[in-house]
């Protein structure tokens, strides 16, 4: 028996569509206000003729991760839990309630999983719980947080949660981490990566100097499935794997992705000093009209800083081959116009 948190992200989904055509019960946990729209919207793109016999084998259950004596019911006679739920927010609203979310969740998890003797835990983390050093090109697994200094809470919330699958190592649970850099895959199209295609649908004029590492949804889950496998287990449990295919300028992504959306790409540059100004003007307006800031400072630094990530480590491990960004593009975009024709 598996079970999946956040079932209804764009990794969970992902996820559910790979494992769904296995033999294994899958058990996905969501919240009551959860809409399936977008998790129905892949199965059907990917599977067209399959795409309600494989959804029907998802058990979906109402569950928080911050709710311990739920999460105990759910969990008895999970064999394997992939865990990708988790809170992504740059707003300072957020961030307490993101923090406490992502890290107790987690460390519910891990208590629970190591009462019910669970034999394998994949946790999803990001490249943002790494440490970036100036003075290194591109950052890899080596590369240890080692302060909390200048991190944005989303950063926070995800080393935090790392420390608790860590400490479910320590106390026999039997882990593998992932820490993905940006994911490019479809799903609901207003928030995370997905937005990059419904924004630029729309049209947009100007781009920033930032670049990052960007993975296809289908390499990570790749990975999480291979990672887990019978296998390669023995091989790879306690250790951690940057996910990461290329490295890129916003500016060559956001290029691609309007190509392949027949789409005016972005022409004008916003340099850093302009960036800096528009967060300025940004944070006068929003407290004028009493609005959550559309640009904080994370979303800032993110926007005009280039982030670089080296996630050679799994190719070498468990032989895995990352997706050319042009086909990961591609393919979303033909998802994106075909629910939207």
């Amino acid at each position: 028996m598996i079970l999946i948190t956040g079932g209804t992200g764009m990794l969970g989904a992902h996820l559910l569509l790979s494992l769904s055509k296995g033999d294994d019960r899958i058990i996905a946990t969501k919240r009551k206000s959860s809409d399936l729209t977008s998790v129905k919207n892949i199965f059907n793109f990917f599977e067209p003729k399959e795409a309600e016999t494989l959804f029907k084998k998802i058990e979906w259950v109402d569950a928080d991760i911050n709710n311990p004596s739920r999460l105990r019911e759910v969990m008895k006679g999970v064999v394997i839990v992939y865990h990708t739920a988790a809170i992504v927010s740059f707003s300072k609203k957020d961030e307490k309630e993101m923090i406490l979310n992502n890290r107790e969740g987690t460390a519910n998890l891990i208590d629970i999983a190591i009462e019910n003797k669970v034999k394998k835990f994949c946790h999803v983390s990001s490249v943002a719980a790494l440490e970036k050093i100036s003075d290194k090109k591109f950052t890899d697994e080596e590369n240890y947080w080692k302060s909390d200094k200048d991190k944005n809470a989303y950063a926070i919330s995800k080393y935090q949660s790392e420390m608790e699958v860590w400490r479910g190592h320590e106390m026999g649970l039997p882990i593998v981490i992932i820490n993905p850099s940006v994911i490019l895959g479809s799903g609901n199209w207003q928030k995370g990566s997905p937005r990059f295609f419904s924004t630029i649908a729309k049209r947009i004029y100007f781009y920033t100097e930032g670049g990052t590492g960007f993975v296809d949804v289908k390499d990570c889950i790749e990975a999480m499935v291979q990672l887990t496998s019978d296998k390669n287990w023995n091989e790879v449990k306690g250790q951690k794997f940057v996910l990461n295919g290329y490295n890129l300028p916003y500016k060559a992504i956001f290029d691609n992705i309007a190509k392949e959306l027949h789409v005016v790409a972005p022409k004008w540059k916003i340099t850093t000093s302009g960036m800096k100004l528009a967060y300025w003007i940004e944070a006068v307006l929003s407290r004028l009209c009493r609005r959550t800031p559309k640009l904080t400072k994370a979303t800032l630094k993110s926007a005009c800083n280039r982030s670089y990530y080296n996630g050679n480590r799994i190719e070498t491990k468990i032989g895995l081959q990352y997706t050319p960004i042009e086909q990961t593009i591609h393919r979303i975009a033909k998802q994106y116009i075909q629910e939207h024709s």
